[in-house]
């Protein structure tokens, strides 16, 4: 029997074999839209993801460009925390590796804003400090994605050519340098909120620019020097 228009459409969204999902290219699915295999998530390009917007492998976390992140829009590997490009950190926005702390560049910190490795969780910059930091309240610009979903009408050519998979998944994942998501974060962030980093404890110049790539007081205006104001402890 002559396949429908519809029905030879949908077979070849469909291609790949054994999927319960819907529109996968890939085998073994039970969610949507994968051009992999063995996802239970929606949208993934690796396999057996169960979150969704993976470009990796076996995340359980959502938009993860890395392998085995159960945090989201890691770009590392076996990230339980948000936003790393290192691997194994259990923190937030780390570049270092098995970091429990947030925003490190070394490794094995429970710290904040560290460059070398096993600091405290009561440390920042690698120094000591008396405030209680869990609770602190960061500049709004440390609030940033590794990871963004470019939907497919917001594609150029170039990335389209680049990420075939857009046209079962609608889109594609972008993964941002490090580096590079800092500087897109500051470079929108009001000169009030990009202020707040003088009151950081302990506040370092030349390690916050090692991090993150941006040297604060020199960007900001010569107007503001003054006003620089030294973390206290």
């Amino acid at each position: 029997m002559k396949k429908t228009t519809a029905e030879a459409a949908e077979a070849r969204v469909k291609a790949g074999y054994r999927n319960s999902g819907d529109r996968n290219s890939g085998d073994l699915n039970s969610g949507d839209r994968n051009s992999g295999d063995w996802n239970s998530g929606d949208r993934n390009t690796g396999d057996w993801n169960t979150g969704n917007l993976n470009f990796g492998y076996r995340n359980s976390g959502n938009q993860n460009f890395g392998d085995m992140n159960s945090g989201d829009r890691n770009t590392g590997y076996r990230n339980s925390g948000d936003n790393n490009s290192g691997e194994r950190n259990s923190g937030n926005l780390n570049s270092g590796n098995r970091n429990s702390g947030d925003m490190n560049s070394g490794d094995m910190n429970s710290g904040y804003l560290s460059i070398s490795s096993g600091t405290s969780e009561h440390m920042v910059f690698d120094l000591p400090t008396e405030k209680e930091m869990r609770s602190y309240e960061w500049p709004i610009f440390f609030n940033f994605e590794l990871c963004d979903f470019v939907e497919e009408k917001d594609m150029n050519e170039y990335e389209k050519e680049e990420n075939p998979s857009y046209k079962m998944i609608g889109g594609y994942l972008k993964a941002l340098g490090y580096k590079e998501a800092w500087r897109m974060s500051w470079s929108k962030a009001d000169l009030e909120d990009k202020k707040k980093v003088f009151r950081i404890p302990n506040w370092n110049n030349g390690k916050f620019l090692k991090i993150t790539g941006i040297d604060v007081e020199r960007e900001l205006s010569p107007e503001l020097s003054g006003q620089i104001k030294k973390g206290r402890k």
